[in-house]
């Protein structure tokens, strides 16, 4: 019956749309929303039960939706502190809130996201995670990968820095810039004098909104900004942070207006904005630092704002990111690495031949992100910008040209090798630790993000047999779940949902898996339940481990 109606839903019941106010809108009802944000940004980050079923970006949107409406009224506004939020406002956020959410359930049931059971002796509902979207093994090798690339790319072992540096590294976000700042300079240089911000100042910018965000929570001041305001807090933040002194407060301001948005532009391009432009001011948005990476969150804005530009600068160039992440790999005299390789009927963007195991990996490069964060705007990131079924049958068709002798090993590489024992197919995003394949059709080709990716070559030591077991293994280990109750708004039906942690099974238990090595060296440094104290485990774990062992079981002759 669940999943009939959700069926039946018309697209014009997940339409998104402000909420209907009352014609004597509060004056204070635009920093009456932004607390109530700022409220709920707190409590997911606490885990609070009346929140834990939202997201900061779902959040960011309802609040956007929620200042549209205080775009469109002529009430006069009152920028003074409000003490508490007046009823009509309360229960508009709120209602709003429950609609993103209920746009974001419906997604994971019609993408497969979650599978729908009915118990029917407990009288419950339950939706399980289906493979298609667990978190995995694979996936939180993503955190530690980040940082090892973080340390490549500075020089430095983070342990290295001082509190500091390591915030400036954070803020400079070079594991995202690194792959458009070297990928193509000339054309980064052409977009940045588009923009009319340049790499230093993005990271200033990102910088400067973590220490808004402190001075906030450390004053309790307004969340309204004037640009007198702002250049008097940016002086505060450079007596921290001397190595940004030559840029002037006006010079911020500049760039922080070039990344605000109005509410009703936000609403269009669904954006998370660092602040709203309203009423004349600047009203900071509590979601924006925590929906997304900041860096890549202000550079959607500038392709947003400058789509000519990108497209003809970075937008059309960033192919040669396979380039820069060749640029990044070991130098091994076993490892063959080529990038951008044109043949008859298709083109490599990147490859990687192992001369002692004769294996080879094929890898479709894709410098895009979900800009969105939100499952109910997943699709446009796998459809519109990653397009997995192109990429998959891009790398199909040059693995059969590879197979049928209509490519060789001359023609990527430069020099004669022998022809591949085995050809492995790659989907490689650029952020998101997402897995794009798995639980589709397309689950024979792997996909990661090029930090996952750039650790598992350097781990393997340039064994392409070791990855490609590897990531089939860690693919396929899944972290262990717990249930608990979801909130469907519906009294009459008790509903219960599972929810991975960041912990996979009992170290014992994982022994009694079929892995490699490598797998084992990588899960060996990931958190068990063995950590968790007796005393603070629930009742029941709920292990995949069944599914990891019918997976990886050894297939027989």
């Amino acid at each position: 019956m669940i999943l009939t109606e959700h069926a039946k839903l018309p697209a014009e019941a997940l339409k998104r749309r402000p909420p209907d106010l009352p014609t004597d809108l509060h004056p204070q009802a635009a920093e009456m929303f932004v607390w109530m944000a700022a409220h709920a940004v707190d409590k997911i980050g606490d885990h609070a039960e009346n929140y834990i079923d939202y997201s900061v970006p779902v959040t960011g949107l309802a609040l956007t939706y929620c200042l549209v409406a205080v775009e469109q009224s002529t009430t006069k506004p009152d920028f003074s502190r409000p003490s508490h939020p007046d009823p009509s406002a309360h229960a508009a956020f709120g209602g709003q809130l429950m609609e993103e959410l209920n746009r974001e359930q419906h997604a994971r049931v019609q993408q497969g996201i979650w599978q729908s059971f009915f118990d029917i002796k407990a009288d419950i509902a339950q939706h399980r995670l289906t493979r298609r979207r667990r978190g995995s093994a694979l996936m939180m090798l993503d955190a530690k990968a980040k940082a090892a690339l973080l340390e490549m790319l500075i020089g430095r072992r983070l342990s290295e820095l001082s509190l500091d540096e390591l915030n400036h590294a954070l803020a400079s976000s070079p594991e995202m810039l690194h792959f458009l700042t070297q990928s193509d300079p000339l054309g980064w240089l052409k977009f940045e004098q588009a923009m009319g911000v340049d790499a230093e100042r993005l990271a200033a910018l990102s910088g400067f909104l973590v220490f808004l965000e402190f001075a906030a929570v450390q004053v309790k001041h307004s969340y309204w900004y004037d640009e007198a305001k702002l250049i008097e807090l940016w002086a505060v933040y450079v007596l921290a942070y001397p190595q940004y002194g030559a840029i002037t407060g006006q010079s911020i301001v500049d760039a922080l207006t070039r990344f605000s948005m109005a509410p009703s532009e936000a609403a269009t391009t669904l954006i998370h904005p660092p602040f709203y432009l309203l009423h004349g001011k600047f009203l900071r948005n509590p979601c924006f630092i925590n929906a997304q990476g900041m860096t890549a969150s202000l550079l959607t804005i500038a392709i947003r704002r400058h789509e000519r530009d990108w497209n003809n600068t970075l937008g059309s160039s960033l192919a040669r990111a396979a380039d820069t992440l060749k640029s990044l790999l070991p130098v091994l005299s076993r490892l063959k690495v080529a990038v951008r390789r044109k043949f008859p009927g298709g083109d490599v963007d990147l490859a990687l031949y192992d001369t002692q195991t004769n294996e080879l990996l094929v890898c479709e490069v894709k410098t895009v992100y979900d800009k969105h964060n939100v499952d109910s705007l997943m699709h446009r990131f796998e459809e519109a910008k990653v397009n997995v079924d192109k990429a998959a049958s891009q790398l199909e068709e040059t693995a059969l040209a590879i197979s049928g002798g209509k490519l060789s090993m001359a023609t990527i590489f430069g020099e004669k090798l022998s022809a591949p024992k085995a050809v492995h197919k790659v989907l490689l995003t650029w952020l998101d630790p997402v897995d794009l394949t798995m639980g589709t059709e397309y689950e024979e080709v792997m996909c990661m993000n090029f930090s996952i990716f750039i650790c598992l070559i350097h781990a393997s030591q340039g064994n392409v047999q070791a990855v490609a077991t590897a990531v089939r293994e860690l693919r396929n280990v899944w972290p262990v779940a717990l249930s608990r109750p979801l909130d469907l708004g519906q009294p009459e039906l008790t509903a219960e949902l599972e929810v991975q942690t960041n912990l996979l099974d009992r170290r014992s238990d994982l022994e009694r898996l079929d892995l490699s090595p490598l797998s084992r060296k990588i899960i060996a440094h990931m958190g068990s339940v063995d950590e968790v104290a007796a005393s603070a485990q629930p009742t029941s774990w709920i292990s995949y481990l069944s599914d990891s062992t019918r997976v990886l079981r050894p297939s027989t002759p």
